[in-house]
């Protein structure tokens, strides 16, 4: 898919800042869409994040670059290139990052830990 133009069903995976977290930058997100998923399916963007997570967690393993590969194989250069340059933005302010999602979190705990994962994730692609 082109680095550019229509992102595909983006109604459907829409976020809106709910609430901002306080002592760092931060912020709460929540799906858009009023639709709740039927019992045992997952929204488009709870199945977004639960997948970020996994690239994340995956990005941070230096000893298994299998792992990397297997979690991202799938999924749209695009959407990896962005993953990357977030994660660069953020290292380049000097800071950490941490998504918690479902009570479960990925931390990187300094801006090294981030760049590491940004150079992981943008060099897989």
């Amino acid at each position: 898919m082109p680095d550019n133009g229509r992102v595909p069903q983006r109604e459907d995976c829409e976020l809106a800042i709910v609430g901002i977290a306080r002592g760092s930058f931060g912020f709460h997100v929540e799906g858009v869409s009023d639709e709740l998923a039927p019992k045992g399916q997952e929204t488009p963007v709870g199945g977004a994040l639960k997948k970020i997570k996994s690239v994340l967690e995956a990005a941070q393993d230096d000893a298994d670059d299998g792992r990397l590969a297997k979690e991202i194989g799938d999924l749209d250069a695009r959407a990896l290139k962005a993953v990357a340059d977030f994660l660069r933005h953020i290292a380049d302010n000097e800071a950490a990052f941490t998504l918690e999602f479902r009570l479960e979190e990925v931390r990187f705990g300094d801006a090294g830990e981030v760049r590491r994962g940004a150079e992981r994730i943008g060099g897989a692609i």
